[in-house]
Parts: C-alpha cells; structure tokens; sequence
C-alpha cells in the first residue's frame, strides 16, 4: 500500500478509535509546562524537556501538514512506545487527559502549554518492521 494511503488509512482509524473510546480523566496541568509557539497562529514547537523515544529518529517532510509539531520513526514494537510515553509523558509535566490503546494505532492526548491539548499517534508502519510516532495539535 503506497506510504499516502496508509497515511490517509491510518489518520481515518485515528479519527474512529478517538471517537469510540472514553477517555481516562487527568488533573490540570501543572504551572509551567508550555509548548512554545509564537502565536495563535503559529506552529507550535517541539519543547526541549518532551520525552522523545529511545532510539527513535526524527523524521522529514512533514513541513506541509499544520497540525503536525514533529514526528519520529523507531524499531521498537507499537505496546513498547505506547508503555514510555504513558508513563513518560506526566513525569515530564504532560498530563494525560485520554488514552486510546489499539492494534496498529494508538493515541494518547496529553495537556501541554496553556491548556492546550496535543495529541501522539503511534501507527505500526507499512512494513511492520517498524513504529511510527507522530506529536500532532489535537483537533477542538
């Protein structure tokens, strides 16, 4: 399946798993934390202190998508990344606010700056060799 259509696949099962399942309750998050952003407008940033993957590798191309803060590619296994990051995120001061495990598509949305929700989707790659993970902002 060309890399586009598994994209536009994956972002559709995305959108019906996020519908589908409740969300876990999180506290508000902690003064301080912040994604950086240079407006309302403006893309956000990815903040230094983001917990990012052992071993994952940022990936390009990517500059079109607005919604899109940053996104990375690792051979660990999809229950792997999605284990670090539930456990990663609220200790780098990212509060959980929905947790959406799956098969090849998980998502977990987090509080950054502001009250801003942000959103990681992690999809199994085409080859299934691999675990894609992508820091989107999350849709109101």
């Amino acid at each position: 399946m060309p890399r586009t259509v598994f994209r536009q696949v994956s972002m559709l099962v995305l959108v019906v798993a996020t519908g589908c399942r409740a969300a876990v309750p999180a506290t508000s998050p902690p003064s301080g934390s912040s994604i950086a952003s240079a407006g309302p407008s403006a893309q956000p940033t990815l903040p230094s202190h983001f917990p990012v993957m052992p071993g994952a590798t940022t990936t390009d191309g990517h500059g079109s998508d607005p919604g899109l803060i940053a996104a990375w590619r690792t051979d660990a296994n999809g229950s792997r990344v999605y284990d670090f990051y539930v456990a990663g995120l609220p200790e780098a001061g990212f509060p959980i606010v929905g947790l959406y495990p799956g098969g090849s598509v998980a998502i977990i949305r987090f509080r950054g700056s502001e009250g801003a929700v942000l959103k990681l989707a992690i999809t199994a790659a085409p080859s299934g060799a691999a675990t894609e993970i992508e820091l989107r902002v999350d849709a109101p």
